[in-house]
Order: C-alpha cells, then sequence, then structure tokens
C-alpha cells in the first residue's frame, strides 16, 4: 500500500542476488497467499550461511537490499560501490 519507489527495484534486485548465489529459492509457495505470507514473515537466512564462499560484505549487503523496510535498504550508489571490489 505504499509508494512504488526505487527501493521496490532494489528489493527484486536483492531476492535476485540471493536466489543466483544461493541456489535457493527465497520465496515459494502453491499460491500468492503463501508467498506473500513469506514475503512479509519468513527470516532471510544470510547467503553466507548457506554458501560459504559468498563473501559476508556480500551477504550483508544482501540481506539489507531484502529488508522489509524498505528505509533501510542501500541505495544504488552504495550497492555498486559494495560491487566493484569484485569486478
Amino acid at each position: 500500500g505504499e509508494q512504488v519507489t526505487a527501493a521496490s527495484d532494489i528489493y527484486s534486485l536483492g531476492v535476485i542476488f540471493y536466489e543466483m548465489l544461493t541456489g535457493v529459492r527465497l520465496f515459494y509457495g502453491d499460491c500468492e497467499e503463501a508467498i506473500f505470507h513469506q514475503i512479509l514473515e519468513k527470516k532471510r537466512t544470510p547467503p553466507k550461511k548457506i554458501r560459504s564462499e559468498v563473501s559476508q560484505k556480500i551477504s550483508d549487503l544482501i540481506i539489507t537490499m531484502i529488508d522489509k523496510q524498505s528505509k533501510r535498504r542501500p541505495d544504488y550508489i552504495k550497492i555498486i560501490s559494495h560491487l566493484k571490489e569484485y569486478i
């Protein structure tokens, strides 16, 4: 019910990064209600706990990108500065 902002895109990108790095679907279910429930209630396991080869810094970045509170998500500048270390 909130206004759509760039934070929504950051969240989506965080979900994609999470799934790419861990090989685990973050949210799944038989119906939309089950998926929405997971989005709102499921505790996110840091990628580092699933795949030890993921750096702690990237794991922390992804967890902040998929934070339930949009105001806590990093902006694109912070994301890019973190990712530049790996290019």
